[in-house]
């Protein structure tokens, strides 16, 4: 299963604690905004964990389910934000990162 998840953070060094921490179970899609893919247990679990670097009065982590069986697919209107890698292919059963010319992806 798929889910969105976005957040909010009001203090600059609580936001580059979630996005680490984002940064290694989803893949970005913006700068708040990255894709989860698991079960329900596994987004409980993500969400347990980032509690702990938030200020609960002040930011918010929120995850929605993207509708089952639907093709993963995007528009957008204006400049996509440069990403690292330069861009990802999913497909049903794994992810294809896109190598920047002149780098490596690992």
């Amino acid at each position: 299963m798929y889910y969105l998840v976005a957040y909010d953070i009001a203090d600059p060094r609580r936001l580059q604690r979630v996005a680490r921490f984002m940064e290694r179970r989803a893949l970005r899609f913006q700068k708040s905004v990255f894709l989860y893919q698991g079960d329900l247990r596994g987004v409980e679990q993500m969400l347990n964990e980032v509690v702990r670097l938030l200020d609960v009065q002040a930011d918010i982590v929120q995850v929605w389910q993207l509708a089952k069986g639907q093709p993963l697919k995007g528009w957008y209107r204006g400049r996509p934000m440069p990403l690292d890698p330069a861009g990802c292919i999913l497909s049903s059963n794994r992810v294809v990162l896109v190598e920047k010319p002149g780098h490596r992806v690992e």
